[in-house]
């Protein structure tokens, strides 16, 4: 769209690009049904506090129901969706159960400790890990 907008106009995007975002599409393709540019949606969003708390409610809401889905998945018996759940829900207790299965026994004592290991550290013991295994 061209031109300045009315104010009227303007508001009837937001209502559209709003709409668009509680059916589940992204920002991007929410803006382009609407017409509108995203560097113009995310300048009304930096002058317009409502509206940027409106559009993270919205986003909140679409996480919360994805989490639901993986949550019914994990408890339907999809074994990928429950380490996914568990790995991000309860870290403390499955991170390094995860990683312990990646790990050959060999790895043990690159692998010892996760708990306490910061992750820029778990990350590196990782890469680590996965270099070495390239390289065998």
């Amino acid at each position: 769209m061209t031109g300045a907008l009315t104010e009227e106009q303007k508001k009837l995007m937001i209502k559209a690009i709003l709409k668009s975002l509680e059916k589940g599409s992204s920002i991007r393709k929410s803006c382009e049904a609407a017409g509108v540019s995203t560097v113009a949606f995310w300048k009304w969003r930096r002058d317009n506090k409502d509206l940027e708390e409106k559009v993270k409610e919205i986003q909140e809401a679409n996480i919360m129901e994805v989490e639901d889905a993986v949550f019914i998945s994990a408890r339907d018996g999809d074994s990928r969706a429950q380490e996914f759940y568990l790995t991000n829900r309860a870290p403390d207790r499955w991170k390094k159960r995860l990683y312990n299965q990646l790990a050959n026994p060999d790895d043990t004592a690159l692998l010892s400790g996760l708990k306490t290991v910061p992750d820029a550290e778990l990350e590196r013991r990782i890469l680590e890990m996965f270099q070495r295994l390239k390289s065998e």
